[in-house]
């Protein structure tokens, strides 16, 4: 990413006082298209590592955005998860186990790294065109979530700002 010093320092005053949505707006800007999958596919990797969560549909979205020649299945990924959370969501939040309320947190982003990769192929029918940013906004809700977890915190910082 061709971050300016002045620009990233925004960002991470945005991001140290929890303003992740304003963050990712501002890093998005700066993330060219074609690099958001495989960053995403990447913080998605860091957050299903540190939750423990296990889904089919994660590890598709992985697999899918981490694969140029597969992007264009990202619209199906979403399908799938959707559907996934839709299940989850038969139940009322206040009757989800503490696995289930982070599995659907992690599948809303998994939703997230669907929609960007299905976006880098430049379709017709997009999905929304702020997804990165709200990827950016999911993994601070994950720091905030995970809050004496300082170490995964700075993990987080990195993540979200690296695309190589």
């Amino acid at each position: 990413m061709n971050k300016s010093t002045d620009g990233m320092m925004a960002v991470r005053k945005l991001w140290d006082v929890g303003l992740g949505l304003k963050a990712g707006v501002l890093l998005n800007e700066q993330l060219p298209i074609t690099s958001q999958p495989k960053w995403a596919a990447n913080i998605l990797r860091l957050v299903k590592a540190k939750s423990g969560v296990e889904h089919d549909c994660i590890d598709l979205a992985i697999i899918v955005a981490t694969d140029h020649s597969k992007w264009n299945r990202g619209h199906y990924v979403f399908s799938e998860t959707r559907k996934a959370t839709l299940r989850l969501d038969e139940k009322q939040p206040h009757e989800w186990t503490e696995d289930e309320e982070t599995l659907h947190w992690v599948l809303a982003l998994t939703e997230l790294v669907a929609k960007v990769t299905y976006n880098a192929t430049n379709p017709v029918d997009e999905f929304d065109k702020d997804s990165a940013a709200w990827v950016v906004a999911s993994l601070r809700g994950f720091v905030d979530l995970w809050r004496m977890d300082s170490e995964f915190a700075e993990k987080a910082w990195h993540f979200a700002t690296d695309v190589s």
